[in-house]
């Protein structure tokens, strides 16, 4: 679509040219995103589920313990998704050797453990981070 020049009064056809190409515009992006997805494999078979459905959660939680007491440190993660979503967990300490086990997942919860290094009797704060990606309630 030209441009109008300078000065030139705008008339009905070429706002009316304007508003179609817009929606024309919209229409085209709209299309994509909805045709676009991805496969889900879960444990009913393989989902082809749309892009525009997925949601992805990121949090952080603060856990603190010492092995000595603390036989098995767990945060637990609480969101919304129609299936079992995908999820990355990462430990982040001013100690070595801080790691972090996924212990259940679901579609509206899931549950990390906290290992920390044997022996460990003075407290030690974990900041636990988790990004899940899943499928829209």
């Amino acid at each position: 679509m030209e441009l109008p020049d300078r000065g030139q009064p705008l008339d009905i056809s070429y706002l009316l040219r304007m508003a179609t190409e817009i929606n024309t515009l919209n229409s085209t992006i709209n299309s994509g995103r909805t045709q676009s997805s991805i496969k889900y494999f879960g444990e009913t078979g393989v989902t082809d589920v749309s892009t525009s459905e997925l949601v992805v959660y990121a949090s952080s939680q603060s856990v603190t313990g010492n092995s000595t007491s603390d036989s098995g440190l767990t945060t637990r993660f609480d969101y919304s998704f129609k299936r079992a979503p995908i999820v990355t967990v990462s430990a982040q300490s001013s100690s070595d050797n801080v790691y972090c086990v996924i212990k259940s997942v679901s579609d509206r919860s899931c549950e990390v453990k906290l290992i920390l290094p044997a022996g460990t009797t003075s407290s030690t704060t974990a900041n636990i981070s988790i990004i899940a990606i899943g499928e829209r309630a």
